[in-house]
């Protein structure tokens, strides 16, 4: 029974593990931060917002901005429901950590950000890409 054990042990150490692909989704824009790529989001975007689509089996998201300027960028990071109701937003400069998907989220919208953000340079959009990785 100890060898029968042990055996079935090993080979369940020995499998291999199943692990969290990354996922990374890019969206660019022009001049004036008008966004150039639809990646199937469901909301009605006016330029100046890039959307990602939020699968099942997504848990964080980690966002960053890359502009021909090389500045950082001031953005707003919201995750939104089916219905498109905003239900955190976190306001950030050039990139953001891991961030957790609330339950319920169906897309992450970041925009421009008017307002100004605490610690970022007042460097605006001119031309670049916004990339998401899901994991």
């Amino acid at each position: 029974m100890r060898v029968l054990l042990g055996a079935a042990l090993a080979l369940l150490l020995l499998a291999p593990q199943a692990v969290a692909t990354p996922r990374e989704e890019r969206d660019r824009y022009t001049t004036g931060g008008v966004f150039v790529v639809d990646l199937g989001c469901a909301l009605d975007l006016t330029p100046g917002g890039a959307c990602f689509v939020v699968r099942p089996e997504d848990a964080s998201v980690a966002v960053v901005i890359e502009d021909a300027t090389g500045l950082p960028i001031r953005a707003t990071l919201s995750f939104v429901r089916a219905d498109g109701v905003p239900t955190e937003r976190v306001r950030f400069c050039g990139s953001t950590g891991a961030l957790p998907i609330p339950p319920g989220t169906a897309e992450v919208l970041v925009d421009f950000a008017d307002a100004p953000v605490p610690a970022c340079s007042p460097a605006v959009a001119t031309a670049g890409a916004v990339t998401a990785t899901f994991e």
